[in-house]
């Protein structure tokens, strides 16, 4: 504006007016940078964004002001700061007088001279940096995460004190005691219902016992060739001369182009799955590679979804081939449980499949070879081109199992509040 109603494109022209405002606008680009930075290091720092909107607010009344000063007329301030002796005081905006105090009685013309700005136009700039700087002093800093204290948490909670945690065991109440401790430590509040730390959850426990099951002609014994659980409330599984079909790993995603399925009729029957996604183990130019994210493994990779997808299909059975590589851990995890598994309690049982399990890498080598069909060749082969392909020899397999509801399991529940919080 200032340049536009003094016809000046270039310089100053020797208008006054002109200079304050350039003045003005080079200290807002000088000191901008410096303040967003320092705004950086508040929220970096652990600051609120209350703290934020003050920098922020601060700052933008500060150029407000400093450029509405430089345009109004300022008593007289000495070199510190003290008024000094009346009378007007300009200095000098040409050539080499650039410098120079004079009098009323400057040679310097009227347009060439401004007032000089006392220090109180500083100020605010200064109480803008000094508030920034101690704002990240005065924001709670949250604690640091320490990889000691994580490990001495997990010790403690694997210790035999605690007795496995298993739910609806004297174990479990120590573990929730003990995590409501720690969120109170915390400064956490409860969020649960009615105020409380915890929130009732009805499950159910099931355990598949000991003994030997069968296979076509090959028997299979419970925690050593196959491992099997249920979820279902049933007081014995039994399964006879239930076809066996191999379908790949499992998966039905449309939305990635892929069906291990085929259309196959898995009702009555039970599937025979490969463990993670079908591009763990494709090479270049396979029809699997790069699908599923190469080895991330993406939810359809877990036994969870290939037990639920079992389920969708008609199955009564579904065996995971375990492969150390592909599931991430041996089989000493795989049978860590001893038969035992929860589910929450369902409106309809019977979405859940009736048996589930693992089979061992060398029971499942066997089985293939029983059939007919080289387990490292259907490895090797292009996930999608899988045949749903049976594996001959009826299965037999009888397993008592005992079932019964727990106590309402509670779940933990709370909120991320300071104890300084309004209550």
């Amino acid at each position: 504006m200032g340049r536009f109603r003094g016809k000046v494109m270039i310089g100053d022209g020797g208008d006054s007016r002109l200079v304050a405002g350039m003045r003005a606008q080079a200290n807002f680009v000088e000191y901008a940078p410096f303040v967003l930075i320092l705004m950086g290091l508040i929220e970096l720092g652990g600051g609120s964004a209350f703290w934020l909107w003050i920098a922020g607010g601060a700052f933008i009344l500060a150029r407000i002001g400093h450029g509405w000063g430089m345009m109004r007329p300022a008593p007289n301030i000495g070199r510190a700061g003290v008024p000094s002796a009346p009378g007007p005081s300009w200095r000098c905006w040409r050539g080499g007088n650039r410098d120079r105090l004079c009098d009323a009685g400057c040679s310097c013309p009227d347009n060439d001279r401004r007032k000089d700005r006392p220090l109180m136009t500083r100020l605010p700039l200064i109480g803008l940096a000094a508030l920034m700087l101690t704002a990240p002093l005065t924001a709670a800093a949250p604690d640091p995460i320490s990889p000691q204290r994580l490990s001495a948490d997990v010790k403690t909670l694997a210790s035999d004190a605690f007795e496995g945690r298993a739910p609806g065991t004297p174990g479990e109440t120590k573990t929730v005691d003990w995590l409501v401790a720690q969120f109170k430590a915390m400064g956490l509040q409860p969020g649960g219902p009615n105020g409380q730390w915890t929130q009732s959850v009805p499950l159910i426990r099931t355990q598949i016992g000991q003994g030997t099951m069968r296979a076509g002609a090959m028997p299979l014994v419970q925690g050593q060739g196959v491992y099997v659980s249920t979820v279902r409330p049933v007081d014995r599984v039994a399964i006879k001369d239930a076809p066996m079909v191999f379908v790949g790993y499992g998966v039905h995603a449309p939305e990635r182009g892929w069906d291990d399925f085929k259309g196959v009729d898995l009702k009555g029957k039970i599937a025979v799955f490969l463990v993670n996604d079908p591009d763990f183990e494709a090479m270049a130019g396979d029809d699997a590679k790069g699908r599923f994210g190469d080895r991330r493994m993406t939810y359809y990779g877990r036994w969870t979804y290939k037990y639920e997808e079992a389920a969708r299909q008609g199955a009564i059975g579904a065996l995971i081939v375990h492969d150390t590589a592909g599931a991430g851990y041996g089989w000493a995890t795989v049978t860590a449980p001893a038969g035992e598994n929860y589910d929450i309690v369902r409106s309809d049982p019977t979405s859940r499949i009736l048996l589930q399990g693992w089979l061992s890498g060398e029971s499942a080598n066997r089985l293939f070879a029983a059939a007919g069909l080289d387990l490292a060749q259907q490895r090797a082969r292009p996930a999608c081109r899988f045949p749903a392909g049976g594996i001959e020899g009826a299965g037999l397999l009888r397993r008592p199992a005992r079932h019964h509801r727990p106590r309402r399991k509670p779940q933990r529940a709370g909120q991320a509040a300071r104890q300084d919080a309004p209550r």
